[in-house]
């Protein structure tokens, strides 16, 4: 519970670190240089962070795609 706690708080440094760089574009070895720092910070363990990178990312990419999939109900018309 208090991984998974902390693990959030990573995400949520990372979206405030990368916020900034809005007018800039992140690229996707940004970001994970980015995770692989804040999980090592964490665990203590590079080949941990790693892992734990490779699910973030996973997990980002799968969530992606299913928003991608999911109809957008601001853009549907009203039948009536």
């Amino acid at each position: 519970m208090r991984r998974a706690h902390r693990e959030r708080g990573v995400l949520r440094a990372l979206e405030r670190r990368l916020h900034f760089r809005t007018a800039m574009r992140t690229t996707l070895g940004d970001l994970v240089s980015e995770l692989v720092e804040q999980y090592e910070a964490i665990y203590d363990d590079h080949e941990l962070a790693a892992v734990a990178t490779s699910v973030t990312i996973d997990d980002i990419l799968h969530e992606n795609e299913e928003r991608k999939r999911r109809p957008d109900s601001r853009h549907r018309r009203k039948r009536r």
